[in-house]
């Protein structure tokens, strides 16, 4: 019984503290996507220069969650990501690389560039740069193949 008590008060304390754990910066950067303030996406990374990495990785899966209904907001943020990009630490550049590969291969396809073209090209474009960094070459040397 005593050990039921007891993880049942450690799963009650986890519940409460895990939303409490979240990243200090990751509220004010989903505002600043769900904007399209790049402005305020370079400021965040500013104030939070350590964890630059993990805001990339944050904001390449946001680009890739916004493609298919807003490609234009994600090629507006996709191109604010490319300076952060290379503070993907090693551990998680093969996560950055698949979500690259995923953006760049919708850019690529000839519906998304109907329905956007400007937008296929600046992803595109920023993705050519993006796969030349050091810790995405490492994770992925066949990118520029894609």
């Amino acid at each position: 019984m005593k050990k039921f008590i007891f993880a049942a008060a450690l799963v009650a304390l986890l519940g409460t503290s895990l939303p409490a754990m979240a990243a200090p910066w990751s509220s004010a950067l989903q505002a600043a996507v769900n904007s399209g303030n790049t402005g305020q996406i370079n400021a965040i990374a500013a104030a939070h220069p350590d964890a630059q990495g993990e805001m990339a990785l944050f904001l390449l899966q946001q680009v890739a969650a916004l493609l298919a209904t807003k490609p234009e907001l994600a090629a507006k943020i996709f191109a604010a990501t490319g300076p952060f990009v290379p503070q993907v630490p090693a551990g998680q550049s093969p996560s950055a690389a698949d979500i690259l590969i995923k953006i760049i291969q919708t850019a690529k396809d000839s519906g998304f560039q109907q329905k956007d073209c400007r937008g296929a090209l600046t992803i595109l474009g920023a993705a050519l740069s993006m796969s030349s960094m050091p810790n995405i070459v490492v994770a992925s040397p066949n990118l520029h193949a894609v």
